[in-house]
């Protein structure tokens, strides 16, 4: 929110895009993993990077013009969001406790979306 009331939201993201650039390099020396690339990985986490790319823009721009309290609670819903889309996508099954903590969230959107 500070950053937001000084600087414009984009600027913002792109700092923020700035030090993951700055950082990763640094987890590729010292993290031991598989390096090997295949096209379906990274078509994938391509696709994944635009929609943080967007969301995070939004985030920033949502900051800007709304209570931080408010925003950051309605942004940290996504999990139930990513539990229907792998529903969807990936074949998943709910079990009736993850429904219950969606219908949750959703009750709790409505509250704090409401003025």
């Amino acid at each position: 929110k500070i950053a937001n009331a000084n600087i414009h939201p984009i600027v913002v993201s792109t700092l923020v895009t700035l030090l993951y650039a700055i950082t990763t390099p640094i987890a590729w020396m010292f993290m031991k993993f598989d390096h090997k690339l295949n096209v379906v990985g990274v078509s994938t986490a391509l696709i994944g990077g635009s929609f943080i790319c967007a969301a995070s823009i939004a985030y920033f721009y949502s900051l800007q013009k709304g209570d931080a309290g408010q925003v950051t609670a309605l942004t940290s819903l996504y999990p139930a969001l990513t539990m229907l889309l792998s529903v969807m996508f990936l074949g998943e099954t709910l079990s009736t406790k993850k429904v219950i903590g969606i219908l949750l969230a959703c009750a709790s959107f409505y509250f704090l979306s409401k003025r």
